[in-house]
């Protein structure tokens, strides 16, 4: 789970395929539901399946699009570590409706600190793009 997340997170990244017409970002906003569906299916009834998928779909595209640390962030009020550690939470809160309460709140913890230390070696220069963005995919869905 935690590597299609990631592939998928890479994917929504700005201008990954010149070649494509599309918004490339709806990869990145609609990670949920390939999420919530494979992370149920098999579990559960086809009704909770459904459900669970339209949920996490609600909530990954939240966590994705509402929570963004670009330059038109609406939390670029804060220092840029925090609002990469934000960011990071939102995606590991996002897994709330897949996850036990328990894990789910560890996913948030992870997730902020994921995309903190994410952000630590990018300025420093040891991690770059693709890996930046496939590990924050990652790091944010960890316990899925």
């Amino acid at each position: 789970m935690p590597v299609v997340a990631g592939l998928l997170y890479r994917a929504g990244g700005t201008d990954q395929w010149p070649w494509c017409p599309v918004n490339q970002k709806w990869w990145r906003w609609l990670m949920g539901f390939p999420l919530g569906f494979l992370c149920t299916i098999g579990r559960t009834s086809w009704e909770t399946v459904l459900l669970s998928t339209a949920l996490a779909g609600v909530t990954y595209y939240i966590a994705t699009a509402v929570f963004k640390y670009g330059d038109k962030s609406w939390l670029n009020f804060l220092p840029k570590i925090w609002k990469f550690i934000v960011c990071g939470a939102a995606l590991g809160a996002a897994s709330w409706v897949l996850l036990p309460p328990f894990w789910a709140f560890m996913q948030v913890i992870i997730g902020g600190w994921a995309f903190g230390f994410i952000f630590i070696l990018d300025e420093c220069g040891y991690l770059h793009n693709p890996w930046v963005e496939f590990l924050r995919g990652y790091g944010g869905t960890f316990l899925l």
